[in-house]
């Protein structure tokens, strides 16, 4: 969905779109269900910044209709007029039956965990390679590594960690064999799958 004009400045405006997008998308996968006669198979929303909560609200309105959705992947969810708000205007696990989320940037995303699952890659702040100078570089991070998922040979393996601390300090490099892959190949369908997950990248692809 290409809301690039809506999505710019001023920024005001464009989480005042997130609405009205999340709201025409969720008409479109209504009306591709209608037209072809049989309900969608598996549906799969991706968003970036204020797009991650386009997606909430695309699975808000598919769930007001009776259909979940499936998944949704956050990357790194836009902070600005979001974080610390209600979960009713912003993206939570109530939107889709699987929320997975990539947090690259404390200057514009959300760092808190909103997911049923939440990727901290070089703990979810600051992007090796990414300068004061470069804006947005972090932020755009979280895209960049999602895509890198799709076709990777190495999967990009996390750990399950309460805190980036107990990460840095080697608490959580254990798993037993089962840590979970960010990105598009993320096994969704694992029950256990909760929490938050840490991973170290470098800083060019496929990091």
């Amino acid at each position: 969905v290409d809301w690039m004009r809506g999505a710019w400045f001023p920024f005001t405006r464009a989480v005042a779109n997130t609405r009205l997008v999340g709201a025409q998308t969720a008409r479109l996968l209504q009306i591709l269900e209608e037209r072809s006669g049989r309900k969608l198979a598996y549906v799969h929303v991706i968003g970036f910044s204020f797009g991650a909560h386009v997606a909430g609200y695309v699975g808000r309105r598919m769930k007001k209709r009776g259909r979940m959705i499936d998944r949704i992947t956050a990357l790194d969810p836009a902070a600005m007029w979001f974080h610390k708000h209600h979960e009713d205007v912003r993206l939570d696990t109530s939107d889709a039956l699987f929320v997975d989320v990539i947090h690259t940037s404390a200057d514009y995303g959300i760092t808190s965990t909103i997911g049923h699952a939440d990727f901290y890659p070089n703990g979810g702040k600051k992007q090796p390679g990414c300068f004061s100078s470069y804006l947005f570089c972090g932020h755009k991070r979280a895209p960049a590594l999602f895509t890198t998922s799709l076709y990777t040979k190495t999967p990009l393996y996390s750990y399950p960690c309460r805190s980036e601390d107990d990460f840095n300090s080697g608490n959580c490099l254990k798993c037993d064999g089962k840590c979970p892959t960010m990105g598009f190949r993320l096994d969704t369908k694992n029950n256990t799958l909760s929490g938050s997950f840490y991973f170290r990248t470098t800083d060019t692809a496929p990091y």
